[in-house]
């Protein structure tokens, strides 16, 4: 019996060979029965296991397009379209150039308008030596009226020999003009005077011949209208003279001479009064240096409330 079954064992184990070898030696592509795809053998498990199908990818949503949107890119490219189909390339070339230029347009606009709402720009206070409390918070106040250096002209050089005043040079007020924020105040303060002796930079009066005299012309209203600041002697501020141009004092100088040092420093100290709360609640504890700081552009301080020559 048992041999029987060893013979069995080795017939079969004969056959298996010859067909593997018939295989090998065989031009005719053989077939093997592989697992299909998923499915896996392991020799301790004859088992078939079927893995799980791979997870199908999440569909990725198209971006949103108004329907203003459409309309305007259809707007847009329709009439491209047809030109370039009916082969106008003329047309089909200003269209393109069209597109270009309304893009361009648009794109400066958006950088403009994000120019104009950094926050950097509408954080920064503006201080400079022209307003030190800050352009932002507190800008300059506005010049009242035009205002001019004058002088009157000579009766020799008049016909019918009337008196005319020249006007040689207008002072520009505002947050675009050059005035400072005290030249602008002082010169403001400025009322209809009679000829005031000054000197010059240098300190020269020219044997106290240099004077100066303000003429208001105002509206029906009573608003300040024009302001001269007419200066003598005459040719003293001519613009071909340039020793004297140089020489002549500014206006905050100017203005502080004519309206007397001592009424220039109440108007100074008014002023600072008046903008001091509202300098503590914007600036806090800096204030107080903002104050030394502006009135010390004017060669001034603080002593016991009052200002004084620094």
């Amino acid at each position: 019996m048992a041999g029987e079954g060893r013979g069995k064992y080795d017939r079969e184990l004969a056959a298996a060979r010859r067909n593997s070898l018939k295989d090998e030696m065989s031009d005719e592509p053989v077939s093997y029965d592989a697992p299909e795809p998923g499915v896996t053998i392991t020799a301790e498990d004859p088992t078939p296991v079927v893995a799980a199908p791979p997870a199908a990818p999440e569909a990725v949503p198209s971006p949103a397009v108004s329907v203003d949107a459409a309309a305007a890119l259809a707007a847009i490219l329709g009439p491209l379209l047809k030109e370039i189909q009916a082969g106008n390339h003329e047309s089909t070339k200003a269209l393109i150039q069209t597109i270009t230029e309304s893009g361009t347009r648009q794109a400066k606009l958006t950088m403009d308008i994000a120019k104009e709402q950094r926050h950097s720009n509408m954080l920064h206070p503006d201080i400079s030596a022209y307003n030190p409390f800050g352009e932002r918070d507190f800008p300059r106040p506005e010049l009242e009226g035009r205002v001019f250096l004058a002088q009157q002209r000579r009766l020799d050089e008049i016909s019918h020999g009337e008196r005319q005043l020249e006007r040689l040079f207008q002072y520009e007020g505002g947050t675009d003009g050059g005035l400072t924020y005290f030249e602008t105040l002082l010169l403001n303060a400025l009322p209809a005077m009679d000829a005031t002796r000054f000197t010059l930079v240098d300190g020269d009066d020219m044997n106290g011949k240099t004077q100066a005299e303000v003429r208001i012309f105002r509206t029906p209203e009573g608003k300040t209208e024009e302001k001269l600041i007419v200066c003598y002697p005459f040719g003293l501020i001519a613009k071909k003279n340039h020793m004297n141009k140089n020489n002549f004092p500014g206006p905050l100088r100017l203005a502080r001479q004519l309206l007397g040092e001592k009424v220039a420093r109440t108007i100074i100290g008014e002023e600072i009064a008046r903008l001091t709360p509202r300098l503590s609640e914007v600036h806090g504890e800096k204030a107080a240096l903002i104050i030394a700081k502006a009135i010390g552009l004017l060669g001034l301080a603080q002593e016991d409330g009052r200002l004084v020559a620094a």
